[in-house]
């Protein structure tokens, strides 16, 4: 295998693992477990414009929040819920949120409806990542022009520009012996 051919097929796993993050992937469901009172918060960083969906359920009824980092670690701090960008009560949601600004945010979900604690399934996924997933496209793409290349300079037909001065056929300039007779022809051919 030559260096090409190597360089070729790194150059495309690369490629499918750009695609793969940056469109195909997603993210596992989870089961959050929430005693009475409480809450968990998963962190996703977003960009600007990009959209999320989330899909939340429970036999119970609970709460949900997205908010920004600050607005979290505030929460974390001294426990109030004020700056929330998407507040939601219910068994069940189908939420898409899309980032006004390049940010972590935290989709916060909580039991403050419920004596006892309660499960909520929750599963996340990310709209695909244009520059990743198409720069993962290019990438594959060059990659296979790159072996196509590769196979068609392979392929090629030598070119027949001597003669063989014991048989007198047709012979590369490039050949050290003739391939029919096999008279010695040379570096440059003769």
């Amino acid at each position: 295998m030559n260096v090409l051919k190597v360089l070729s097929l790194l150059i495309f796993l690369g490629g499918i693992t750009l695609i793969i993050i940056g469109g195909i992937y997603t993210p596992p469901s989870e089961v959050i477990n929430l005693p009475s009172g409480g809450y968990k918060g998963i962190g996703f960083k977003i960009y600007a414009g990009e959209s999320m969906s989330f899909e939340l359920q429970s036999i119970h009824t609970f709460t949900i929040y997205i908010m920004n980092e600050s607005e979290f670690q505030k929460l974390m701090n001294n426990g109030t819920f004020n700056g929330s960008f998407y507040t939601e009560t219910g068994k069940y949601m189908h939420i898409k949120f899309t980032a006004p600004l390049t940010d972590y945010y935290y989709i916060v979900i909580a039991n403050f409806n419920n004596i006892l604690p309660i499960e909520v399934d929750l599963s996340y996924d990310r709209n695909i990542d244009w520059p990743l997933f198409l720069g993962g496209s290019l990438i594959v793409g060059i990659s296979i022009l790159l072996l196509v290349l590769d196979w068609k300079s392979e392929s090629k037909e030598p070119i027949l520009d001597s003669t063989c001065p014991s048989c007198h056929r047709k012979v590369s300039s490039h050949w050290n012996y003739c391939p029919y007779c096999r008279e010695e022809l040379g570096r440059n051919g003769k």
